[in-house]
């Protein structure tokens, strides 16, 4: 069986990196969940408003 798949790269990267590289992926991925998470209250906010 070949053995050159790519599957882990990323996370091989990752465990290379200095644990401050680790936290800055984290609060990004914290960043866009929390706005995902505002978008969607405003948007049932306002349609429970208008309809």
């Amino acid at each position: 069986m070949n053995n050159n798949w790519e599957i882990g790269t990323e996370a091989k990267e990752l465990d290379s990196k200095h644990i401050s590289e680790r936290i800055r992926v984290e609060k990004s991925i914290f960043k866009k969940v929390v706005g995902a998470t505002l978008i969607y209250f405003i948007t049932m906010i306002i349609f429970s408003i208008f309809l």
